[in-house]
């Protein structure tokens, strides 16, 4: 809920914005009444490798939102409303604890891991950019970055005891929240396992094209008898 409300608010503001100033945001303007089909440029299909090219505009938009989402990430230890919204309360020290639970140290890791990994994405994004690679072809990063996914996924499989959330106190807790604490870590490490097979697949399957692709290459350049 609170990721779909950021979304609405981000697209009612362009949406202000492009009805408010439609000379400065053209490509955000709606179209007219005298709008036609037939206005539009002839539609190119015999693109390289059967896919449209990325755009300047793309490229850079893909960056721009790589830093905003770096920037959200980084502040979730100190907001976590951000992350999990009204729920962000629940895991407040006020005196008094609302829930009997805590996070594990093992979310620690996981979290710098993403920072890592999605700045090494980003200064990637940005070398293409500054280098003028950024229309050409991303088969290696995406398959690297997707292996190198499998680390955090691995850092939670191999938690001990599927330990993801502890008891504040499993002294006097555990008699009452134990099966609950249980069932939830259980939950969490399947969804774990899921994503590590996602990830997993992705990779192979990436890993296949290109060799399918070097093969068609190498058939194509072979001369005829």
């Amino acid at each position: 809920m609170t990721a779909a409300a950021w979304v609405t608010l981000i697209f009612g503001i362009i949406e202000f914005a492009a009805s408010r100033c439609p000379g400065k945001f053209p490509m955000l303007a709606p179209p007219s009444t005298n709008w036609s089909p037939a206005d539009l440029p002839p539609l190119q299909t015999n693109y390289a490798g059967g896919k449209k090219p990325r755009s300047f505009a793309a490229a850079v938009t893909e960056v721009i939102f790589g830093f905003l989402f770096l920037v959200w990430w980084l502040l979730v230890p100190k907001y976590p409303y951000l992350l999990i919204g009204p729920g962000s309360f629940y895991f407040k020290d006020w005196g008094h604890f609302i829930t009997p639970f805590q996070w594990a140290p093992v979310w620690y890791t996981f979290y710098w891991w993403v920072v890592a990994l999605h700045c090494l994405r980003l200064g990637w994004q940005c070398l293409d950019l500054a280098q003028g690679r950024w229309q050409g072809p991303r088969a290696v990063q995406q398959i690297a970055m997707s292996a190198l996914g499998l680390i955090p996924s691995g850092i939670l499989l191999t938690v001990p005891d599927h330990a993801y959330f502890m008891l504040r106190h499993p002294e006097v807790d555990s008699a009452r929240y134990g099966a609950a604490l249980q069932s939830i870590n259980l939950a969490i490490h399947w969804t774990a396992v899921v994503i590590c097979a996602i990830s997993v697949v992705t990779v192979v399957v990436g890993l296949g094209r290109m060799g399918l692709e070097a093969y068609r290459k190498r058939v194509a350049g072979m001369p005829t008898a």
